[in-house]
This record gives structure tokens, C-alpha cells and sequence, in this order.
């Protein structure tokens, strides 16, 4: 959940390359991953990478705000839950 906040917020983030994360956000287009294999130097060259990169950050901030708006809004969210309640009637 508090990947998505920060994707609503646009705050470009770093994530755990759990299955989870992996099949909502893509690496290297929405965010960046520490990889569970090695944790300590994907996330250090994350964190390097991010912090001597502005433009990176500011495009990952755009794209993953914009996918989540799109793909993730409470108003998809609502209209889902009517046509399921309305199915299910």
C-alpha cells in the first residue's frame, strides 16, 4: 500500500523485487528494485543512482504517477465494484 502512496504522490521510489511488486511496477520505467539476492549493493546503487540523477527521478515520478491514475484510481476502483455488485444481483 504505501508503494502506491507514493506513486499517487509522485515520489519516485525504490521497491523489493517481491512477485507482488514485480507485477505492478515495472523496474527501470516506475521505480527501482532492490534485488533480494543482494540486497545491501542493489540498494546502495539505487539510492546512488536516484540521488545523481534528476531527470531519472522526475521521469519516474511522471510515469508511475500516471500509471497508477490510470490503472489504479478510486474511480476504476468504484466502477469495478458496481459492475461486480451489479453481477452479482
Amino acid at each position: 500500500l504505501k508503494l502506491f502512496e507514493y506513486a499517487f504522490a509522485g515520489i519516485p521510489f525504490i521497491a523489493p523485487d517481491s512477485k507482488t511488486v514485480l507485477s505492478i511496477f515495472e523496474d527501470k520505467k516506475h521505480c527501482l528494485y532492490v534485488e533480494g539476492a543482494d540486497e545491501e549493493a542493489t540498494l546502495f546503487n539505487a539510492l546512488e543512482t536516484y540521488y545523481l540523477d534528476a531527470a531519472l527521478r522526475e521521469e519516474h515520478s511522471l510515469e508511475v504517477s500516471k500509471y497508477v491514475n490510470n490503472d489504479y484510481s478510486l474511480e476504476i476502483y468504484r466502477n469495478s465494484l458496481f459492475r461486480f455488485l451489479a453481477d452479482s444481483n
